[in-house]
Parts: C-alpha cells; sequence; structure tokens
C-alpha cells in the first residue's frame, strides 16, 4: 500500500491481455486519395530536426505518385485561417479523434503521425497511419537505427514509404524486424527473441482477436529509482536485456474476451483499461492465455517498466517528458481525469510509443515488493525480492496527482487486493 494512496470501494475486475497487433499495411494500386501528414514529434532531437524530418516524409510521399494530394501543416493552417476553425479546432491535437477530425476537414483519407525518440546513439521512429472512413488504425510501424541524424535523414522516406504500404529501399536492417534481430545481450543463441512492434508471435491467433500490439524494447542501462522518494532510493545502475511490451494497458473487451465478465468499476466502455484486478486475478488470465497460444505471457519486472516507461537511457521524470506543465498531454490524472478512466491511448505516447504510463490506471508488476530492495538489488535484470507479502505496481492513475505520476515512483499492496485505479499491461517472450 502506497500511503499517499486513496483506497476506493472498488469491484473485482479481470484483467485482459492487451496485445493489439498492428494490421497489415495498406497496398497501394494506382493513387490512394490523398494523406495529411501531422508533424512528427521529436524528443532529444537537435532544434528543428523534427520539422526538417516532416518535410522529408511530405516528399517522399509527394514524389511516390501514389497519393493524389499530400497535406503538410501549411495546408492545415491555411484552411484554419479561411474557416476561422482555429479556436473550435486544435491543429496540433495528439488524440486518434482530433486527428482525425483534422484529416476530415481537410479532406484527406488518411492521416500521417509520428515520433522520434533518441537514446544516445539510436532513435526510435514510430509511424502510425490512420484511416478517416473507418476512424481507427490502418497501420503503425517502429523502426530502430543507430545511425547519425544525417543517416536518419536519408532513412525517413524509406520508412513513411513502408507504413503506407509502398515498396521501400529502407535497409532491413533499420527495421524493428523479430526473426532477423539477434539474441538478447547474455542469452542463448537458440532463445526466441522479443516480438517486435507489429510483429505476431507464434501461436498466436487468440492473441490476434484480442487486438495486441507489442513494442520492441531494446536493451541497457539506466539510473533506476529516485531519491525524492524514501521507498525509491538509492538511485542505482540497472542493465535490462531487450523484450516486448503491450503498448497499451488490457482492456475490458479483452479481459472480458479471455475471463467471460468485466469486474470494472467503470464499464460501458470497452477501450478502457479494465480495472479491479487483483494481481492473484491477472495470473489466472495470464494462465489462460498461456494454455491458448502456448505463449509464456507475462508481467513486466519493476526494472523493465521503469526502462520503458523513462524512454531507456532518456530517464524521463515521466512517461514521455520531463516537464511538469505538459503531464496532462500525456496522462490521465487526478487534475484532468474527472474522476474515472479513459479510453486507452488517447494522450501522447512516451518515447518508445508506449501509451498511458503515468495515468489513467497503475499497473501491476511481477516483483515481490521488499523494503530496502534498491540497496541490494542485483544490476543485471532484477526481478524484486524473493520473497514478501505485497506485489510492486507502478505508474500513475485517474486518482493520482503529478507526484506519484512519476516514473520512479513505486507502490505496492497485497497481491488479493482489488483497486479501481489498478490494471496492468503484458510482455511477452
Amino acid at each position: 500500500m502506497h500511503f499517499k494512496r486513496v483506497r476506493e470501494a472498488s469491484v473485482a475486475v479481470g484483467l485482459l491481455g492487451m496485445i493489439a497487433l498492428s494490421s497489415p499495411a495498406p497496398t497501394c494500386a494506382g493513387t490512394a486519395g490523398s494523406i495529411l501528414v501531422r508533424d512528427l514529434k521529436g524528443q532529444d532531437l537537435a532544434q528543428g530536426k523534427a520539422v526538417l524530418l516532416t518535410d522529408l516524409v511530405v516528399s517522399g510521399l509527394q514524389a511516390s505518385g501514389a497519393f493524389e494530394k499530400v497535406y503538410a501543416r501549411s495546408d492545415l493552417e491555411e484552411m484554419l485561417a479561411q474557416q476561422g476553425d482555429r479556436q473550435r479546432m486544435d491543429p496540433n491535437c495528439d488524440t486518434t479523434a482530433c486527428m482525425l477530425e483534422v484529416g476530415n476537414a481537410l479532406g484527406a483519407g488518411r492521416v500521417l503521425s509520428g515520433n522520434v525518440g533518441r537514446l544516445g546513439n539510436l532513435f526510435v521512429v514510430t509511424l502510425t497511419v490512420y484511416r478517416i472512413a473507418t476512424s481507427g488504425t490502418e497501420s503503425r510501424r517502429t523502426w530502430e537505427c543507430e545511425c547519425s541524424e544525417q543517416d536518419l535523414a536519408a532513412k525517413i522516406r524509406g520508412y513513411a514509404l513502408e507504413v503506407v504500404g509502398l515498396e521501400t529501399s529502407a535497409p532491413r536492417d533499420a527495421r524493428v524486424a523479430a526473426e532477423q534481430r539477434p539474441a538478447a545481450d547474455g542469452a542463448a543463441a537458440d532463445q526466441k527473441a522479443p516480438a517486435a512492434a507489429g510483429a505476431q508471435p507464434e501461436g498466436d491467433e487468440l492473441l490476434r482477436r484480442l487486438g495486441l500490439e507489442f513494442v520492441r524494447i531494446p536493451g541497457g542501462e539506466f539510473e533506476m529509482g529516485t531519491n525524492e522518494f524514501a521507498w525509491a532510493k538509492p538511485v542505482h545502475r540497472v542493465r535490462v536485456t531487450a523484450f516486448s511490451i503491450a503498448r497499451t494497458e488490457v482492456t475490458q473487451a479483452q479481459w472480458a474476451a479471455v475471463m467471460g465478465s468485466n469486474p470494472s468499476r467503470f464499464k460501458g466502455c470497452d477501450d478502457c483499461p479494465v480495472e479491479t484486478v487483483s494481481w492473484t486475478d491477472v495470473q489466472e488470465f495470464l494462465r489462460k492465455v498461456d494454455a491458448q497460444t502456448g505463449l509464456s505471457v507475462r508481467l513486466p519486472t519493476e526494472a523493465e517498466w521503469e526502462y520503458a516507461a523513462r524512454g531507456g537511457a532518456a530517464q524521463q521524470k515521466y512517461a514521455g517528458m520531463n516537464n511538469d506543465n505538459e503531464l496532462g498531454d500525456y496522462a490521465w490524472f487526478s487534475p484532468n481525469a474527472g474522476g474515472t478512466t479513459h479510453s486507452v491511448c488517447q494522450k501522447r505516447p512516451n518515447l518508445f510509443g508506449l501509451c498511458d504510463m503515468s495515468g489513467n490506471v497503475g499497473e501491476w508488476c511481477s516483483d515481490w515488493y521488499g523494503n530496502g530492495y534498491y540497496l541490494w538489488s542485483p544490476a543485471n535484470n532484477p526481478a524484486g525480492s524473493s520473497g514478501g507479502v505485497h506485489r510492486v505496481y507502478r505508474g500513475g492513475s485517474w486518482n493520482d496527482d503529478a507526484r506519484l505520476a512519476r516514473a520512479a515512483n513505486r507502490s505496492w499492496d497485497g497481491p488479493s487486493f482489488r483497486l479501481n485505479y489498478l490494471g496492468f499491461r503484458l510482455v511477452v517472450p
């Protein structure tokens, strides 16, 4: 139990594995209508680089001849100025609903948006295409490029062509493709590599029906913890090997598809995260998924969760940024949530393209909580105390203030407790 958390009466709720796999990119024959390219969001890039990369995406799609019209920010600004819609419509919005509205207002059939993050010499690029007609995601791809900014500029056009379903000359070693990635550091050569974003694990028919999407997180080192909280110190250096984690928290619809019921307190929203599920409930969910798929689906360790939330070596304060004033753009927390959960991925994702890690609901981890564990935690892949009475959970929620939304904050509770601000997300081997 966290001393700052307010426990509320809650209904037992189930847990569902949210492994929504990216849909195949469209195949373009002839022209494919029009597309709006939103400004790419850049993190830890040199000033103006995100704008340059956006311009390269636009020019690449224009040169392909596959689209009747490629709209860019200048077209959107001109339309808003002519129609006087600037007050009603935010051209910089990041929610799916808002982007679809903006694209529809321009007359575009699709909208392309994306994030480019930097972890030292590693760039992580995530591009998403939304289709106006279906009001949903058409395709999503993530690439890792261990390269210079100049090399990334040369590759970004190929990435854009690939996500819209066109032929590309982008080097295959720059793509996140599970079948071509080496085993994780220290792993045996025959060990199964983590599934990549958009890559389907074997034995996956159930996962396909659930619509679960995983993002590959490259292994690395980071400074875990914070000295601002007694229960999250000391800060210590930790190394994690590569793993694949669900892009979103498990939703109510996904939980119900596996468990046959929906124990959530905040029902009536299939895309909202499932909550009011205990750690023990989650284990039953995992067993059912394993029985049907043969996959060792699990919860993340506390170290994996924090590494993924903070953007790896970027070590961000929150999941996606460091500025307290921007938290509302990335998370549903007590000042903006209205006392309830919300549909997943309505806020901006973090550096790895993961949604809601600083808000919406807290997330169970696999670890036992041990008082002072950080003092003797192993440096490589720590998995928590060997035993205890509480399990760890991480991340802020609709019920928390900004302080508790810190990515390094830790919380814990009994494995049988069910709370209406606590859910989970999955990891696959």
